[in-house]
């Protein structure tokens, strides 16, 4: 297989997923928008329950990153036996995951909520509003990232993109409808956006099973309860939420606590700079996806060479599209914050964290991709014990030059650049003696946009 033709393979898988995470965005930010006209209590409520409810969907949707290494293996090894199984057996899992919280929601989420936020009154009311109907999300949410791993490992990542966008659009459509209640329906305020995003996650479960629906037959046909297969689908998927709680809430709770020390505008600034440097990074998740699914499919072909390459290409791609929406990003940095909020003191602090951020960041889309690449080969406890290690180093060393440096930002970025640039290098080490490949100059001089991320 040429380099051409690895790249329109890896272009196969990542650009749909680009593609969706975009529409997604960008549906999200006016699904906001709509909420936070209903009141200050209810944008609170929504928006704090929201992010508990992405934060078990995050962490628990690693069964299915699991299922998407394990899948890709088995076809790589032409068993399709063992990829029905593994089929049967992931959805078996997530469906028992997801009815068990809708469990607990039902009996327990007002001791919940109280307990954890400490929401009281009209914050708390809107709040058990807004989860009557999104107790069903974990449930949902999880087989649609089961559905999401299958369609990649398959290589049929288009699916992902009509179904998700679809319910993106239809989402924002009955947000519209069912908060402000137009086109004869009541006004249901946060009630009506929950019933919003559960209607609209139906409907993209709905076309992902159509698409299926072949496969999930034969599954369930030949489907045997295996309990040692679940718990061996479990056990590799906890160091994955293991690295997830580490990089995702650990490692971001200790930096928002050190600059919450410097001062509310500080912290705000920065998760506003944050939240727009995120954008620029989706390629670098897209890519690092399409690298789980293609490097561990050859994995377990044995497949040496294109082991070797398919970091370099996935790299080449996702730091040129971060190099594009960077470039973007610094020459509006004083307009583009303004679309979050209209704070004049918050607006001009964060435009000056834009351009430090974006080139501190180019290092952290080469850790993304080593990462799923890690991940791939079956080594995702050493990513996890990698990240915990360099994460606290590097949190140590930024919380000295904060006390150094006064609090000034300056302690930030060396601390996120220490952290960035160890852990790509402790990976990509790691990877190519996993691999026992070192990479192939001769393919760079036959591509030579590649010259920019060539490894040693």
């Amino acid at each position: 297989m040429t380099v051409k033709q690895r790249k329109k393979e890896m272009n196969a898988i990542a650009v749909p997923l680009m593609m969706q995470s975009i529409a997604g965005l960008v549906i999200g930010l006016i699904d906001q928008a709509m909420i936070g006209r209903i009141s200050l209590f209810a944008f609170g409520a929504v928006g704090t329950i929201a992010a508990l409810l992405y934060t078990f969907a995050g962490i628990l949707g690693y069964v299915s990153v699991a299922f998407n290494i394990r899948a890709a293996k088995t076809l790589g090894g032409n068993n399709k036996g063992n990829f029905y199984q593994e089929f049967a057996n992931t959805l078996i899992l997530n469906i028992f995951i997801g009815l068990l919280f809708v469990l607990v929601m039902l009996l327990f989420k007002r001791e919940i909520i109280i307990i954890l936020f400490k929401f009281t009154d009209q914050t708390l009311e809107e709040s058990l509003k807004y989860m009557a109907p999104m107790q069903f999300y974990l449930l949902l949410q999880l087989l649609l990232f089961n559905f999401s791993a299958y369609f990649k490992v398959k290589k049929q990542t288009k699916w992902i993109f009509y179904g998700a966008t679809l319910a993106a659009v239809l989402n924002t459509v009955l947000n519209y409808i069912l908060i402000f209640g137009k086109a004869g329906f009541p006004k249901m305020g946060v009630y009506g956006a929950g019933l919003a995003t559960i209607a609209s996650l139906c409907v993209n479960l709905l076309i992902y099973v159509f698409a299926a629906k072949d496969d999930i037959k034969i599954a369930f046909e030949r489907a045997k309860l295996g309990i040692t297969r679940i718990k061996s689908i479990i056990a590799e998927s906890l160091p994955l939420m293991g690295q997830e709680l580490v990089e995702s809430s650990l490692f971001v709770l200790a930096l928002n606590a050190l600059l919450a020390r410097a001062g509310i505008l500080e912290l705000s600034g920065y998760l506003l700079a944050a939240r727009i440097i995120s954008i620029a990074l989706m390629p670098a998740y897209m890519y690092g996806t399409a690298c789980l699914t293609l490097i561990g499919e050859k994995f377990g072909q044995k497949d040496d060479e294109y082991l070797n390459n398919m970091p370099q290409i996935a790299l080449f791609h996702a730091l040129s599209f971060y190099m594009i929406l960077g470039l973007i990003f610094i020459t509006f940095k004083n307009h583009i914050p303004g679309v979050l909020t209209n704070d004049a003191d918050l607006l001009l602090y964060a435009s000056g964290l834009v351009l430090p951020l974006v080139l501190i960041n180019g290092a952290n889309v080469c850790c993304q991709i080593f990462k799923y690449c890690m991940q791939a080969v079956n080594m995702s406890k050493f990513v996890l014990y990698a990240t915990a290690k360099i994460n606290g180093i590097s949190f140590l060393v930024m919380l000295g030059l904060f006390n150094i440096f006064k609090y000034k930002m300056l302690a930030v970025y060396m601390g996120l650049m220490l952290n960035y640039i160890l852990l790509t290098i402790l990976l990509m080490r790691k990877y190519y003696s996993r691999t026992t490949l070192k990479p192939n100059t001769c393919d760079h001089k036959q591509n030579r946009g590649q010259s920019s991320v060539s490894l040693k």
